[in-house]
């Protein structure tokens, strides 16, 4: 994936995401988050749809929950191999609450990883 010249660090977090192009009434198509971080997601599809630079319209699951929360991002960087496409996502806009509560459980997951390994 991409040189890593992240602003923020990112935590991994296994989370269900929805997207498509902001400017397309398409169906939303599915993925799974790889990581997150205050300024953007990393997440998997086997759907190929997205050009670079466009903005899309994301529906990120809410750990522990059965909900949703709206996020708009520009598709930053993506890769592609034969089964399947990771995205590098900018995150432009994005419920602050649902964020922080993203971003809090990710790193406590992280800080159990590394207890665990002491």
């Amino acid at each position: 994936m991409q040189d890593d010249r992240r602003k923020y660090i990112r935590y991994d977090i296994p989370l269900e995401v929805e997207f498509k192009p902001l400017e397309n009434a398409s169906e939303f198509l599915s993925g799974l988050t790889l990581n997150f971080s205050r300024s953007g997601i990393c997440f998997s599809s086997s759907f190929k749809a997205p050009r670079l630079n466009e903005v899309l319209d994301l529906r990120v699951k809410r750990p522990d929950e059965d909900t949703f929360v709206s996020a708009i991002g520009d598709l930053v960087w993506k890769e592609e191999s034969s089964k399947e496409c990771f995205y590098g996502v900018n995150l432009m806009s994005m419920e602050a609450e649902a964020k922080s509560i993203i971003l809090e459980t990710a790193y406590n997951r992280w800080l159990d990883l590394m207890r665990d390994r002491q």
